[in-house]
Protein backbone atom coordinates (compact mmCIF):
# COMPACT_ATOMS: atom_id res chain seq x y z
CA UNK A 1 0.00 0.00 0.00
CA UNK A 2 1.09 3.58 -0.70
CA UNK A 3 1.00 5.56 1.91
CA UNK A 4 2.64 8.88 1.99
CA UNK A 5 3.36 9.20 5.41
CA UNK A 6 5.15 5.44 5.46
CA UNK A 7 6.52 5.21 2.04
CA UNK A 8 9.41 2.31 2.29
CA UNK A 9 12.58 2.95 1.30
CA UNK A 10 14.09 0.14 -1.55
CA UNK A 11 17.21 -1.38 0.11
CA UNK A 12 18.31 -2.13 -3.66
CA UNK A 13 18.33 0.03 -6.68
CA UNK A 14 19.43 -1.76 -10.09
CA UNK A 15 19.74 1.20 -13.03
CA UNK A 16 20.30 1.08 -16.56
CA UNK A 17 22.09 4.10 -17.70
CA UNK A 18 19.46 7.68 -18.76
CA UNK A 19 16.54 5.49 -20.10
CA UNK A 20 13.20 7.71 -18.80
CA UNK A 21 10.89 5.56 -16.46
CA UNK A 22 7.66 5.93 -18.96
CA UNK A 23 5.37 8.79 -19.85
CA UNK A 24 1.45 8.71 -20.16
CA UNK A 25 -0.78 11.13 -21.19
CA UNK A 26 -4.00 11.54 -20.29
CA UNK A 27 -7.01 12.16 -23.10
CA UNK A 28 -10.28 13.36 -21.17
CA UNK A 29 -12.37 13.47 -24.55
CA UNK A 30 -11.69 10.07 -25.15
CA UNK A 31 -11.56 8.59 -21.11
CA UNK A 32 -8.10 7.69 -21.59
CA UNK A 33 -4.70 7.37 -21.06
CA UNK A 34 -1.96 6.77 -23.44
CA UNK A 35 1.24 5.39 -22.48
CA UNK A 36 4.31 5.69 -24.00
CA UNK A 37 6.30 1.95 -22.23
CA UNK A 38 8.37 0.96 -25.50
CA UNK A 39 11.35 3.25 -24.89
CA UNK A 40 11.18 2.93 -21.10
CA UNK A 41 13.96 1.71 -18.38
CA UNK A 42 12.01 -1.26 -18.37
CA UNK A 43 11.88 -2.29 -22.41
CA UNK A 44 15.57 -1.65 -22.23
CA UNK A 45 16.77 -3.56 -19.07
CA UNK A 46 19.68 -6.10 -19.40
CA UNK A 47 18.11 -9.26 -17.75
CA UNK A 48 21.81 -10.43 -16.80
CA UNK A 49 21.98 -7.31 -14.51
CA UNK A 50 19.04 -8.52 -12.29
CA UNK A 51 20.57 -10.90 -9.36
CA UNK A 52 17.03 -11.86 -8.71
CA UNK A 53 18.24 -14.34 -6.03
CA UNK A 54 20.07 -11.09 -4.10
CA UNK A 55 17.36 -9.30 -4.83
CA UNK A 56 14.58 -11.63 -3.21
CA UNK A 57 16.43 -13.32 -1.03
CA UNK A 58 14.73 -11.30 1.67
CA UNK A 59 11.99 -10.49 0.26
CA UNK A 60 7.88 -11.47 1.72
CA UNK A 61 6.04 -10.66 -1.13
CA UNK A 62 6.60 -10.06 -4.79
CA UNK A 63 3.71 -8.39 -6.82
CA UNK A 64 4.03 -8.40 -10.86
CA UNK A 65 1.84 -7.14 -13.62
CA UNK A 66 1.01 -8.61 -17.22
CA UNK A 67 1.99 -5.06 -18.34
CA UNK A 68 5.95 -6.16 -17.95
CA UNK A 69 5.99 -9.17 -20.01
CA UNK A 70 4.48 -7.40 -23.25
CA UNK A 71 6.93 -4.19 -23.43
CA UNK A 72 10.31 -6.52 -24.66
CA UNK A 73 11.89 -9.38 -25.06
CA UNK A 74 14.05 -8.30 -22.23
CA UNK A 75 11.72 -7.22 -19.64
CA UNK A 76 9.81 -11.07 -20.48
CA UNK A 77 13.01 -12.28 -19.84
CA UNK A 78 13.41 -10.85 -16.55
CA UNK A 79 9.93 -10.82 -15.68
CA UNK A 80 9.86 -14.50 -15.81
CA UNK A 81 13.33 -15.27 -13.72
CA UNK A 82 11.92 -13.46 -11.09
CA UNK A 83 8.91 -15.56 -10.87
CA UNK A 84 10.80 -18.44 -10.94
CA UNK A 85 13.16 -17.20 -8.37
CA UNK A 86 10.19 -16.33 -6.04
CA UNK A 87 9.06 -19.61 -6.49
CA UNK A 88 12.05 -21.46 -5.17
CA UNK A 89 12.59 -18.78 -2.15
CA UNK A 90 9.44 -19.94 -1.34
CA UNK A 91 8.14 -16.19 -1.59
CA UNK A 92 4.57 -15.45 -2.17
CA UNK A 93 3.29 -13.97 -5.84
CA UNK A 94 0.55 -11.85 -6.72
CA UNK A 95 0.04 -11.21 -10.45
CA UNK A 96 -2.40 -8.46 -11.82
CA UNK A 97 -3.02 -9.29 -15.25
CA UNK A 98 -3.70 -5.92 -16.44
CA UNK A 99 -3.40 -6.89 -20.46
CA UNK A 100 -2.70 -4.00 -22.42
CA UNK A 101 -3.76 -5.18 -26.30
CA UNK A 102 -1.51 -2.16 -27.72
CA UNK A 103 1.30 -4.38 -25.83
CA UNK A 104 0.12 -7.59 -27.91
CA UNK A 105 -2.55 -10.22 -27.67
CA UNK A 106 -3.98 -11.57 -24.01
CA UNK A 107 -3.11 -15.01 -25.66
CA UNK A 108 0.60 -14.60 -26.27
CA UNK A 109 0.08 -12.58 -22.58
CA UNK A 110 -1.19 -15.92 -21.08
CA UNK A 111 1.14 -17.66 -22.61
CA UNK A 112 4.20 -16.06 -20.45
CA UNK A 113 1.86 -16.08 -17.01
CA UNK A 114 0.07 -19.35 -17.39
CA UNK A 115 3.14 -21.74 -15.99
CA UNK A 116 2.89 -19.46 -12.77
CA UNK A 117 -0.94 -19.80 -12.21
CA UNK A 118 -0.39 -22.86 -9.35
CA UNK A 119 2.04 -20.96 -7.42
CA UNK A 120 -0.25 -17.66 -7.40
CA UNK A 121 -1.38 -16.38 -4.15
CA UNK A 122 -3.83 -13.60 -5.98
CA UNK A 123 -4.81 -13.18 -9.59
CA UNK A 124 -6.38 -9.99 -10.31
CA UNK A 125 -8.26 -9.79 -13.59
CA UNK A 126 -11.13 -6.77 -15.50
CA UNK A 127 -14.54 -8.00 -16.65
CA UNK A 128 -12.88 -7.96 -20.34
CA UNK A 129 -10.09 -10.84 -19.37
CA UNK A 130 -12.67 -12.63 -17.69
CA UNK A 131 -14.36 -13.38 -20.35
CA UNK A 132 -11.41 -13.43 -23.37
CA UNK A 133 -9.76 -16.45 -20.96
CA UNK A 134 -12.66 -17.52 -20.20
CA UNK A 135 -13.90 -18.21 -24.06
CA UNK A 136 -10.47 -20.06 -24.62
CA UNK A 137 -10.80 -22.18 -21.59
CA UNK A 138 -14.45 -23.18 -20.99
CA UNK A 139 -16.57 -24.69 -24.29
CA UNK A 140 -19.46 -22.65 -25.02
CA UNK A 141 -18.60 -20.11 -23.07
CA UNK A 142 -21.14 -17.03 -23.64
CA UNK A 143 -20.75 -13.48 -22.29
CA UNK A 144 -23.32 -12.62 -19.67
CA UNK A 145 -22.93 -9.04 -17.49
CA UNK A 146 -24.45 -10.43 -14.20
CA UNK A 147 -22.04 -11.07 -10.57
CA UNK A 148 -23.84 -14.69 -10.41
CA UNK A 149 -21.91 -15.92 -14.11
CA UNK A 150 -18.72 -13.79 -13.27
CA UNK A 151 -18.53 -16.01 -9.94
CA UNK A 152 -19.60 -19.48 -11.58
CA UNK A 153 -17.34 -18.44 -14.78
CA UNK A 154 -14.33 -17.85 -11.97
CA UNK A 155 -14.67 -21.00 -10.00
CA UNK A 156 -14.71 -22.92 -13.65
CA UNK A 157 -11.57 -20.80 -14.45
CA UNK A 158 -9.72 -21.36 -10.76
CA UNK A 159 -10.24 -25.17 -10.80
CA UNK A 160 -8.41 -25.19 -14.02
CA UNK A 161 -5.80 -22.55 -12.86
CA UNK A 162 -5.06 -23.69 -9.45
CA UNK A 163 -4.01 -20.14 -8.20
CA UNK A 164 -5.12 -19.78 -4.75
CA UNK A 165 -7.59 -16.40 -4.99
CA UNK A 166 -9.13 -15.25 -8.12
CA UNK A 167 -9.96 -11.47 -7.77
CA UNK A 168 -12.34 -9.39 -10.07
CA UNK A 169 -12.34 -5.62 -9.61
CA UNK A 170 -16.05 -4.40 -10.74
CA UNK A 171 -16.91 -1.10 -11.41
CA UNK A 172 -20.01 0.91 -13.22
CA UNK A 173 -20.51 4.54 -13.94
CA UNK A 174 -23.75 6.83 -14.37
CA UNK A 175 -23.96 9.55 -17.25
CA UNK A 176 -22.87 12.20 -14.65
CA UNK A 177 -19.11 10.39 -14.00
CA UNK A 178 -20.45 8.80 -10.28
CA UNK A 179 -18.57 5.25 -10.33
CA UNK A 180 -20.03 2.37 -8.26
CA UNK A 181 -17.07 0.21 -7.48
CA UNK A 182 -16.96 -3.42 -5.68
CA UNK A 183 -15.41 -6.63 -6.21
CA UNK A 184 -15.89 -10.64 -6.45
CA UNK A 185 -13.02 -13.15 -4.48
CA UNK A 186 -13.33 -16.72 -5.23
CA UNK A 187 -10.81 -18.43 -2.82
CA UNK A 188 -9.62 -22.01 -2.92
CA UNK A 189 -11.27 -23.98 -0.12
CA UNK A 190 -9.21 -26.66 2.43
CA UNK A 191 -11.49 -29.50 0.33
CA UNK A 192 -10.36 -27.81 -3.23
CA UNK A 193 -13.89 -26.20 -3.92
CA UNK A 194 -13.40 -21.99 -4.92
CA UNK A 195 -15.82 -20.21 -2.44
CA UNK A 196 -16.76 -16.72 -3.47
CA UNK A 197 -16.83 -13.62 -1.37
CA UNK A 198 -18.24 -10.54 -2.93
CA UNK A 199 -18.74 -6.47 -1.99
CA UNK A 200 -21.63 -5.44 -4.13
CA UNK A 201 -23.93 -4.88 -0.99
CA UNK A 202 -21.58 -2.47 0.09
CA UNK A 203 -20.32 -0.71 -2.86
CA UNK A 204 -18.06 2.03 -2.62
CA UNK A 205 -19.51 5.63 -4.78
CA UNK A 206 -17.32 7.74 -6.06
CA UNK A 207 -16.25 10.68 -8.99
CA UNK A 208 -13.16 9.93 -10.23
CA UNK A 209 -10.88 12.95 -10.65
CA UNK A 210 -8.43 10.80 -12.74
CA UNK A 211 -9.03 7.46 -14.84
CA UNK A 212 -5.02 6.63 -13.52
CA UNK A 213 -4.11 3.94 -10.45
CA UNK A 214 -7.51 2.99 -9.66
CA UNK A 215 -6.47 -1.09 -10.45
CA UNK A 216 -2.80 -0.99 -8.87
CA UNK A 217 -4.52 1.08 -5.68
CA UNK A 218 -7.10 -1.92 -5.43
CA UNK A 219 -3.93 -4.52 -5.50
CA UNK A 220 -2.21 -2.52 -3.14
CA UNK A 221 -5.10 -2.45 -0.32
CA UNK A 222 -6.09 -6.06 -0.46
CA UNK A 223 -2.28 -7.08 -0.43
CA UNK A 224 -1.69 -4.59 2.67
CA UNK A 225 -4.72 -6.10 4.33
CA UNK A 226 -4.04 -9.67 3.70
CA UNK A 227 -0.39 -9.98 3.92
CA UNK A 228 0.67 -7.15 6.43
CA UNK A 229 -2.03 -6.97 8.97
CA UNK A 230 -3.49 -10.99 7.97
CA UNK A 231 -7.30 -9.06 7.54
CA UNK A 232 -9.84 -12.14 6.77
CA UNK A 233 -10.76 -11.59 3.11
CA UNK A 234 -14.28 -9.54 3.58
CA UNK A 235 -11.97 -6.57 5.22
CA UNK A 236 -8.87 -6.77 2.90
CA UNK A 237 -11.88 -6.41 -0.44
CA UNK A 238 -12.97 -3.64 1.54
CA UNK A 239 -10.09 -1.90 1.81
CA UNK A 240 -8.90 -2.07 -1.63
CA UNK A 241 -12.51 -1.26 -2.85
CA UNK A 242 -12.05 2.03 -0.62
CA UNK A 243 -8.15 2.59 -1.63
CA UNK A 244 -9.17 2.80 -5.24
CA UNK A 245 -11.89 4.97 -4.83
CA UNK A 246 -10.08 7.38 -2.49
CA UNK A 247 -6.55 6.92 -5.26
CA UNK A 248 -8.47 8.27 -7.73
CA UNK A 249 -10.11 11.36 -5.92
CA UNK A 250 -6.30 12.99 -6.46
CA UNK A 251 -4.97 13.56 -9.94
CA UNK A 252 -1.89 11.39 -11.17
CA UNK A 253 -1.30 8.35 -11.77
CA UNK A 254 0.58 7.31 -8.07
CA UNK A 255 -1.53 6.96 -4.94
CA UNK A 256 -1.33 9.82 -2.25
CA UNK A 257 -3.75 8.78 0.15
CA UNK A 258 -2.09 8.15 3.73
CA UNK A 259 -2.85 5.48 5.85
CA UNK A 260 -4.54 7.71 8.59
CA UNK A 261 -7.41 8.44 5.47
CA UNK A 262 -7.70 5.30 4.62
CA UNK A 263 -8.17 3.66 8.33
CA UNK A 264 -10.82 7.20 9.00
CA UNK A 265 -12.80 5.73 5.67
CA UNK A 266 -12.88 2.09 6.62
CA UNK A 267 -13.81 3.33 10.49
CA UNK A 268 -16.38 5.67 8.67
CA UNK A 269 -18.17 3.42 6.17
CA UNK A 270 -17.94 0.33 8.15
CA UNK A 271 -20.45 -2.61 6.75
CA UNK A 272 -22.31 0.12 4.71
CA UNK A 273 -22.18 1.76 1.04
CA UNK A 274 -19.65 4.36 1.06
CA UNK A 275 -19.36 7.48 -0.53
CA UNK A 276 -15.77 8.90 0.45
CA UNK A 277 -14.98 11.16 -2.56
CA UNK A 278 -17.01 13.81 -4.36
CA UNK A 279 -20.16 12.04 -4.74
CA UNK A 280 -22.74 14.78 -5.44
CA UNK A 281 -24.14 16.05 -2.32
CA UNK A 282 -27.88 15.29 -0.76
CA UNK A 283 -28.90 19.13 -0.34
CA UNK A 284 -30.50 18.44 3.26
CA UNK A 285 -28.44 18.50 6.61
CA UNK A 286 -27.72 15.25 7.37
CA UNK A 287 -29.77 13.49 10.75
CA UNK A 288 -31.53 10.54 11.38
CA UNK A 289 -30.68 8.13 8.49
CA UNK A 290 -31.48 5.39 10.90
CA UNK A 291 -34.43 6.78 11.76
CA UNK A 292 -35.57 7.44 8.39
CA UNK A 293 -34.63 4.09 7.26
CA UNK A 294 -36.93 2.14 9.81
CA UNK A 295 -39.85 4.96 8.81
CA UNK A 296 -39.84 3.54 5.14
CA UNK A 297 -39.22 0.01 6.43
CA UNK A 298 -42.40 -0.15 9.26
CA UNK A 299 -44.60 1.86 6.32
CA UNK A 300 -43.79 -0.67 3.54
CA UNK A 301 -44.20 -3.80 5.59
CA UNK A 302 -47.28 -2.75 6.49
CA UNK A 303 -48.84 -2.74 3.15
CA UNK A 304 -46.24 -4.67 0.71
CA UNK A 305 -47.26 -1.72 -2.60
CA UNK A 306 -44.45 0.74 -3.41
CA UNK A 307 -42.96 3.88 -2.05
CA UNK A 308 -40.12 6.47 -3.19
CA UNK A 309 -36.64 7.29 -1.55
CA UNK A 310 -37.05 11.03 -2.88
CA UNK A 311 -33.69 12.51 -4.37
CA UNK A 312 -33.67 15.23 -1.69
CA UNK A 313 -33.35 12.77 0.98
CA UNK A 314 -30.22 12.43 3.34
CA UNK A 315 -28.05 9.80 1.79
CA UNK A 316 -30.70 8.63 -0.53
CA UNK A 317 -28.50 5.78 -2.61
CA UNK A 318 -27.84 4.60 0.37
CA UNK A 319 -31.35 4.25 1.86
CA UNK A 320 -32.38 2.96 -1.31
CA UNK A 321 -29.79 0.38 -1.48
CA UNK A 322 -30.09 -1.01 2.00
CA UNK A 323 -34.60 -1.27 1.35
CA UNK A 324 -34.01 -3.01 -1.78
CA UNK A 325 -31.28 -5.70 0.19
CA UNK A 326 -33.89 -6.17 3.73
CA UNK A 327 -37.47 -5.55 1.95
CA UNK A 328 -39.40 -8.81 -0.04
CA UNK A 329 -39.18 -8.44 -3.58
CA UNK A 330 -42.71 -7.79 -3.83
CA UNK A 331 -42.03 -4.75 -1.94
CA UNK A 332 -41.61 -1.59 -4.90
CA UNK A 333 -39.05 1.08 -4.30
CA UNK A 334 -38.39 3.89 -6.64
CA UNK A 335 -37.02 7.46 -5.83
CA UNK A 336 -38.79 10.82 -6.68
CA UNK A 337 -38.47 14.46 -6.89
CA UNK A 338 -36.34 13.55 -10.23
CA UNK A 339 -35.73 17.60 -12.02
CA UNK A 340 -33.51 18.58 -14.80
CA UNK A 341 -30.43 18.44 -13.27
CA UNK A 342 -31.28 14.36 -11.63
CA UNK A 343 -31.99 12.73 -14.57
CA UNK A 344 -28.83 11.86 -14.83
CA UNK A 345 -28.86 9.56 -11.64
CA UNK A 346 -31.57 7.18 -12.88
CA UNK A 347 -29.16 4.52 -14.01
CA UNK A 348 -27.44 4.51 -10.34
CA UNK A 349 -31.41 4.68 -8.90
CA UNK A 350 -31.98 1.71 -10.88
CA UNK A 351 -28.56 -0.13 -9.85
CA UNK A 352 -29.69 0.48 -6.33
CA UNK A 353 -32.67 -1.46 -6.49
CA UNK A 354 -35.22 1.32 -8.11
CA UNK A 355 -38.46 0.40 -9.98
CA UNK A 356 -39.88 3.24 -10.95
CA UNK A 357 -39.19 7.12 -10.51
CA UNK A 358 -41.33 9.95 -10.32
CA UNK A 359 -40.95 13.87 -10.72
CA UNK A 360 -42.82 16.69 -10.07
CA UNK A 361 -42.04 18.28 -13.30
CA UNK A 362 -41.99 16.82 -16.74
CA UNK A 363 -38.05 16.83 -16.92
CA UNK A 364 -36.45 17.23 -20.08
CA UNK A 365 -35.43 13.38 -20.91
CA UNK A 366 -36.89 12.30 -18.27
CA UNK A 367 -39.40 9.76 -19.70
CA UNK A 368 -36.73 8.54 -22.11
CA UNK A 369 -33.79 7.66 -19.34
CA UNK A 370 -36.00 5.68 -17.65
CA UNK A 371 -37.34 3.82 -20.99
CA UNK A 372 -33.61 3.43 -21.63
CA UNK A 373 -33.12 1.35 -18.15
CA UNK A 374 -36.07 -0.23 -17.39
CA UNK A 375 -37.99 1.86 -15.07
CA UNK A 376 -41.56 2.96 -14.86
CA UNK A 377 -41.19 6.94 -15.66
CA UNK A 378 -43.96 9.30 -13.55
CA UNK A 379 -43.65 12.19 -14.98
CA UNK A 380 -46.09 15.14 -13.93
CA UNK A 381 -49.12 16.62 -15.53
CA UNK A 382 -51.90 19.35 -14.55
CA UNK A 383 -54.51 19.33 -17.38
CA UNK A 384 -56.05 16.85 -19.68
CA UNK A 385 -53.89 17.94 -22.56
CA UNK A 386 -50.55 17.74 -20.62
CA UNK A 387 -51.81 14.20 -19.66
CA UNK A 388 -52.80 12.95 -22.82
CA UNK A 389 -48.99 14.50 -24.47
CA UNK A 390 -47.16 12.20 -21.80
CA UNK A 391 -49.58 9.33 -23.23
CA UNK A 392 -47.95 9.57 -26.48
CA UNK A 393 -44.69 9.58 -25.51
CA UNK A 394 -45.39 5.70 -23.89
CA UNK A 395 -46.22 7.37 -20.12
CA UNK A 396 -47.76 4.51 -18.41
CA UNK A 397 -48.51 6.03 -15.21
CA UNK A 398 -49.05 10.11 -15.10
CA UNK A 399 -48.61 11.99 -11.56
CA UNK A 400 -51.64 14.87 -11.59
CA UNK A 401 -49.50 17.35 -9.47
CA UNK A 402 -50.39 19.19 -7.77
CA UNK A 403 -53.68 17.77 -6.91
CA UNK A 404 -54.50 19.88 -3.73
CA UNK A 405 -55.98 22.24 -6.85
CA UNK A 406 -57.87 20.09 -8.19
CA UNK A 407 -60.54 17.46 -6.57
CA UNK A 408 -61.73 13.78 -7.11
CA UNK A 409 -64.75 14.67 -9.13
CA UNK A 410 -62.32 17.06 -11.47
CA UNK A 411 -60.37 13.66 -12.31
CA UNK A 412 -63.66 11.55 -12.58
CA UNK A 413 -65.06 13.86 -14.98
CA UNK A 414 -61.47 13.98 -16.99
CA UNK A 415 -61.34 10.46 -17.16
CA UNK A 416 -65.50 9.64 -18.03
CA UNK A 417 -64.11 10.92 -21.54
CA UNK A 418 -64.03 7.35 -23.19
CA UNK A 419 -60.49 7.42 -24.89
CA UNK A 420 -59.02 8.99 -21.51
CA UNK A 421 -60.24 7.00 -19.41
CA UNK A 422 -59.44 3.61 -21.36
CA UNK A 423 -55.96 5.28 -21.69
CA UNK A 424 -54.49 7.00 -18.89
CA UNK A 425 -53.02 5.76 -15.74
CA UNK A 426 -53.63 8.88 -13.21
CA UNK A 427 -51.84 9.32 -9.83
CA UNK A 428 -52.63 12.32 -7.34
CA UNK A 429 -50.14 13.44 -5.41
CA UNK A 430 -50.30 16.97 -3.01
CA UNK A 431 -52.56 17.03 -0.31
CA UNK A 432 -54.23 13.68 -1.02
CA UNK A 433 -54.45 12.52 2.92
CA UNK A 434 -56.04 9.45 4.61
CA UNK A 435 -58.87 11.02 4.78
CA UNK A 436 -59.72 11.25 0.90
CA UNK A 437 -57.73 8.85 -0.51
CA UNK A 438 -60.54 6.58 -1.20
CA UNK A 439 -62.40 9.70 -3.07
CA UNK A 440 -59.40 9.78 -5.04
CA UNK A 441 -59.51 5.76 -5.91
CA UNK A 442 -63.07 5.82 -6.81
CA UNK A 443 -62.75 8.80 -8.83
CA UNK A 444 -60.73 6.86 -11.29
CA UNK A 445 -57.27 7.44 -9.55
CA UNK A 446 -54.94 4.26 -10.45
CA UNK A 447 -52.58 4.92 -7.52
CA UNK A 448 -52.39 7.22 -4.98
CA UNK A 449 -49.37 9.23 -3.54
CA UNK A 450 -48.76 10.38 0.35
CA UNK A 451 -46.16 11.97 1.97
CA UNK A 452 -46.19 13.97 4.98
CA UNK A 453 -49.78 13.39 5.18
CA UNK A 454 -49.08 10.06 5.76
CA UNK A 455 -46.00 9.35 7.81
CA UNK A 456 -45.48 12.67 9.12
CA UNK A 457 -43.22 15.18 9.61
CA UNK A 458 -39.55 14.17 7.81
CA UNK A 459 -36.60 13.35 9.83
CA UNK A 460 -34.08 15.43 8.77
CA UNK A 461 -32.47 16.94 11.59
CA UNK A 462 -29.34 16.01 13.55
CA UNK A 463 -30.16 13.97 16.23
CA UNK A 464 -30.82 14.69 19.83
CA UNK A 465 -32.10 18.55 18.03
CA UNK A 466 -35.43 19.82 19.32
CA UNK A 467 -36.89 19.33 15.11
CA UNK A 468 -35.53 15.76 15.14
CA UNK A 469 -37.54 14.68 18.62
CA UNK A 470 -40.80 16.34 17.13
CA UNK A 471 -40.37 14.60 14.13
CA UNK A 472 -40.05 11.61 15.45
CA UNK A 473 -43.25 11.83 17.81
CA UNK A 474 -44.76 12.82 14.95
CA UNK A 475 -44.08 9.86 13.36
CA UNK A 476 -44.56 7.61 16.51
CA UNK A 477 -47.86 8.58 17.49
CA UNK A 478 -49.72 10.02 14.65
CA UNK A 479 -48.12 8.82 11.46
CA UNK A 480 -47.71 5.34 11.97
CA UNK A 481 -51.44 4.83 13.29
CA UNK A 482 -52.29 6.63 10.77
CA UNK A 483 -50.79 4.75 7.83
CA UNK A 484 -51.63 1.12 9.47
CA UNK A 485 -55.52 2.24 9.66
CA UNK A 486 -55.41 3.19 5.94
CA UNK A 487 -53.38 -0.42 5.23
CA UNK A 488 -55.82 -2.29 6.84
CA UNK A 489 -59.04 -0.52 5.57
CA UNK A 490 -57.06 -0.87 1.74
CA UNK A 491 -56.82 -4.03 2.33
CA UNK A 492 -59.84 -5.11 3.53
CA UNK A 493 -61.55 -3.63 0.14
Amino acid sequence: MAAADEAPRPKRIATFGEAMLRIFTILPEQKTVHYQRRHSVFAQQVPEELEWRNLLSDASWLHLTGITPLVSAAARQSWASAAHMAEQLGVPISLDLNHRPQLGTLQELWDVVSPFCRFLEVLILSVDQLHGLAEGHLKDYRREDADEHYVSTMISLQQLWKCKRLALCRKESDSCGVQQRWSIVTEMSGSGVPMPTSTRDTPVWHSPKDPCGGGSAWAAGLLNALHCEALPLPKAMRRADLLSALCQDTEGDFSQVTSTELCAAEAQFEGRAAKPTSTPAVPREPGGLAEAQAKVEATLLALKQAMEVTLDSTDWLEVLGKLRRRLPADVLLGVGTVMDESVSQIVSAKAAGASFALSPIDPTGFVEECHRHGLLAIPSAFTSNECWALHRRGTRLIKLFPAGLLSPAILKSMLDITPLGQSLNILPSGSVTPENGQQWLEAGAAVIGMGSNLVGKDVSYPPGTPEFTKARADWTTKGRVTAEKLFKELLAD
